[in-house]
């Protein structure tokens, strides 16, 4: 149990999709907690792995619109889309399937090649633009975004 989530007491599967979990106190921390890397709500299965299965991508079951396809750890993860996927909120106007077939991330720990590749057209996106790299982007017209934080 993660040290984020205080005063579990059990948990209820209610049917396939659905478990309801039981609190001693109230546990203003539990969503945050299952939401984190390290500490979401995890098979027995997955549990039963030794250290090394656990850190191996493929392995990871999810509820999101991609599954993880192949990882060279440390270095890329491939997506593909979940064809069974029902995409969006009923009030949205995309449901379904997500609109691409899959999402390649590769890891570029120097800033200076990962601003390169996104100016020479060869990523779509980065993440963390380094102030003195950020003129690059904005004069070939790549839009800035603030980080968003849940809460």
């Amino acid at each position: 149990m993660s040290e984020v989530i205080n005063n579990y007491d059990r948990s209820e599967v209610i049917d396939p999709l659905t478990v309801k979990f039981y609190f001693k106190k109230p546990s203003p921390g539990f969503l945050q907690g299952t939401a984190t890397i390290g500490s979401g709500l995890v098979s027995l299965s997955t549990l039963k792995r030794n250290f090394e299965e656990l850190g191996d991508a493929r392995h990871i079951i999810g509820s999101g619109p991609f599954v993880v396809k192949d990882e060279k750890l440390g270095r890329e993860v491939t997506l593909e889309a979940r064809k069974d996927y029902q995409w969006g909120p009923k009030n949205l106007a995309q449901q379904g399937p997500a609109n691409l077939d899959g999402i390649k991330f590769i890891v570029t720990q120097e800033d200076s090649v990962r601003v390169g590749a996104l100016l020479a057209g060869q990523a779509d996106f980065i993440r963390q633009v380094q102030a003195y790299d950020e003129k690059q982007a904005t004069d070939q017209a790549i839009r800035s975004t603030p980080p968003r934080r849940a809460g």
